[in-house]
């Protein structure tokens, strides 16, 4: 049954079928025989060399036919290729990944790398590598710190002196004496009403894990142009007191991050930390039950813990 489900198969005309190129003949099964022979379409009194004659005859009609066909297909294999691809230009000394066969199989490939693009024209042996299977290397933007510490030394912390009332938006609606009631109070608590981050020690968090092992990753690369921009934010951050340096056996990679505004945050990788932590399941309180608990306070207050999660 399978020989004959691919004889109908084969005979089904497409852009790309190659059996009348082939034989000289277009495809005919066997209804279309007795169909040809019915109606007189099919002559049986041909000869050998009649046959001959008009098989070559077809096969040069076909072969000009072909050559236009291929050309047109082409064109639009092409423009549906290209749709989707970019312009790749490499220079001698760039650094690039490679698609090569893996070295357990042959049917799977990796991207392999990095190596760098050479030009060698006194050389015998050359190697050259199609420009679909290149892909340009780029350093991750990564970095590494002194880590971070657990051993719960304390060390001093002197607040800065904050901005007072000046980051504070005074209602239009409040009279002159409320005005200078909040401007005292923002003098008065000016080290905390203030953008700057500050420390607290009345409240500590402890990290539990499953292993006393120290986890120790190796540090990233930070490209040089980011070297700067790195030490200044490390520099800012010292000085106000949020980091210090630490000789911890536990160490995790930074990793920086590109902001909205062009300007670079510091994260660190805690991936590995994070496997080996104790989750407490701690129920998260429910927003509507809060809500109700609040509705009936006079004054409701907010506060936005910018970087409270990044030192935590």
């Amino acid at each position: 049954m399978l020989p004959f489900l691919l004889f109908a198969y084969r005979e089904v005309p497409h852009e790309e079928t190659p059996f009348e190129m082939l034989y000289g003949w277009p495809v005919r099964g066997p209804m279309q025989i007795l169909q040809g022979l019915f109606i007189g379409e099919e002559d049986v009194r041909k000869s050998t060399g009649e046959h001959v004659v008009k098989m070559r005859e077809n096969l040069a009609d076909i072969g000009a036919l072909v050559k236009e066909n291929l050309l047109d297909r082409q064109e639009k294999i092409k423009a549906l290729y290209d749709r989707d691809t970019r312009t790749r230009e490499f220079s001698p000394g760039d650094e690039v990944l490679i698609l090569l066969p893996s070295s357990s199989s042959k049917m799977k490939a990796q991207w392999l790398g990095p190596y760098y693009v050479v030009s060698v024209p006194d050389r015998r042996g050359t190697v050259t590598y199609h420009v679909n299977l290149l892909r340009k290397y780029k350093h991750a933007v990564l970095m590494t710190t002194q880590g971070y510490d657990n051993d719960g030394v304390d060390v001093d912390y002197h607040p800065r002196a904050g901005e007072g009332d000046a980051g504070i938006k005074l209602g239009v609606n409040l009279s002159k004496e409320q005005r200078e009631d909040i401007r005292n109070l923002c003098d008065e608590f000016q080290d905390v009403l203030t953008t700057r981050p500050g420390r607290t020690n009345i409240l500590t968090h402890s990290i539990k894990t499953t292993s006393e092992t120290p986890i120790k990753q190796r540090p990233y690369r930070i490209p040089f142009a980011q070297q700067q921009e790195v030490k200044t934010i490390l520099d800012k951050m010292l000085e106000q007191g949020l980091i210090r340096a630490s000789l911890s056996p536990w160490r995790s990679p930074c990793v920086l991050v590109d902001k909205n505004d062009g300007t670079l945050r510091l994260c660190v990788d805690y991936r590995k930390l994070n496997d080996i932590i104790i989750f407490y399941a701690y129920p998260v309180p429910r927003m509507d039950d809060l809500f109700e608990k609040i509705s009936y306070g006079r004054y409701l207050s907010q506060i936005y813990l910018r970087v409270t999660g990044k030192f935590l």
